[in-house]
């Protein structure tokens, strides 16, 4: 009991001092956000993603059959990278509303609601992160869209505020039918909701995502697989290195057939990885999510919170 309780304050004052930290280098460096985006993408968000190449060994037996679901992953992500290429906009709608099905996953959050969520719930959970931004920083982030984005491809940003709207009022006819009724089943939503509402009204929007996806999202995964796999140093395993590297290498050799073409047409280098980043991870993310989506017994059996 005690143990319980000096890890869950070691935990609360490290999220405080991370949360200070975080306010405080948003404020005086105007590009910190984004640069705790990549960085935490690159670390944490790679490492979590590699995590897929463990689970693969693990569900899929023998490893000839983990290898040919490891080729299909592969092909996966590069016929949607080469298709939404040219379409950075429609990449970043499907990213959106692929990340609020996967950041309300059911499973790896406690006793409750988690067993029980269903689509609804989940979109008031993985809503949080990917829509209440664009109200809460809705003039950051429209001018950083129109930035970033093709001109044929801003209607994005009229979409992304749609769905935002969709999201609150799903939240308080949610809040008032359901957690005012079932408060015990529906606590754990509304802290993790209120958490990121916090994030979003004290940080800049690249940032709250970025603490949000590299901190929490990416390292409640990367326990929850080190215990369903029963490997306690998982992020060393060589399958996770190599995934890692491998990855990377990809990315690199992508970015520079990518680059020369892109480069004639958008004069913006930022934009371009950027954009870049967009299709990058949308294409990472529909085999993921259809790889976690079927493990997700498998994962919930671990009972990691």
């Amino acid at each position: 009991m005690h143990s319980i309780k000096r890890s869950t304050i070691g935990l609360t004052a490290l999220a405080g001092l991370i949360a200070i930290l975080a306010w405080w280098v948003d404020r005086t460096a105007p590009k910190a956000g984004l640069v705790a985006l990549l960085l935490l993408t690159l670390t944490t968000g790679f490492f979590h993603g590699a995590l897929d190449a463990v689970i693969l060994l693990r569900q899929f037996r023998p490893m000839a059959n983990a290898f040919i679901w490891a080729l299909a992953y592969l092909v996966a992500v590069l016929v949607l990278g080469a298709a939404f290429a040219p379409h950075p906009g429609m990449a970043l709608v499907l990213l959106l509303l692929l990340s609020i099905w996967h950041f309300g996953e059911p499973f790896g959050r406690g006793e409750s609601p988690s067993a029980s969520l269903n689509a609804l719930d989940r979109f008031v959970l993985g809503g949080a992160s990917v829509l209440l931004p664009a109200l809460t920083s809705a003039r950051q982030l429209e001018s950083l869209s129109y930035g970033w984005f093709n001109l044929n491809d801003q209607w994005a940003w009229l979409v992304w505020q749609a769905l935002a709207w969709a999201w609150l009022g799903w939240l308080v006819f949610w809040a008032w039918r359901h957690a005012r009724l079932h408060w015990h089943s529906a606590r754990w939503t509304a802290a993790e909701v209120a958490a990121i509402a916090v994030l979003n009204l004290s940080l800049t929007p690249l940032m709250a995502f970025a603490i949000y996806f590299g901190l929490y999202h990416a390292p409640m995964h990367i326990v929850r697989v080190a215990r369903a796999s029963e490997i306690r140093r998982i992020a060393l395993s060589p399958v996770t290195l190599l995934t890692v590297v491998a990855t990377m290498a990809l990315a690199v050799v992508l970015l520079w057939w990518l680059e020369p073409q892109a480069m004639s047409r958008w004069q913006n280098p930022t934009s371009l990885y950027l954009q870049w980043l967009v299709v990058g991870l949308l294409a990472l993310t529909v085999p993921h999510m259809v790889l976690i989506s079927y493990s997700a017994n498998w994962l919930s059996k671990s009972g990691t919170t």
